[in-house]
């Protein structure tokens, strides 16, 4: 049995331990951003834009996550 083999074998958790790893990510980023808004950005025109940003990024991550369950939902 080769390396590669091996880690075939555990697809399963290999895959679980990836998503784990990607929300720990996506839940640091949210904390960031929060707490980004609520220390630095003042007045309505800056905040419209970051506003828009971040609801920009937001749809990203949801697109990337929601292909990715339908990538690994496949055998």
């Amino acid at each position: 049995m080769s390396v590669s083999d091996d880690c075939l074998i555990n697809t399963q958790s290999n895959v679980t331990v990836a998503w784990i790893v990607a929300a720990l990510v996506i839940v640091i980023n949210g904390y960031l951003l929060l707490n980004f808004f609520s220390s630095e950005v003042s007045g309505l025109m800056f905040t419209s834009i970051v506003s828009a940003f971040t609801g920009a990024y937001l749809a990203f991550i949801i697109y990337l996550v929601s292909r990715g369950f339908l990538t690994f939902d496949t055998p």
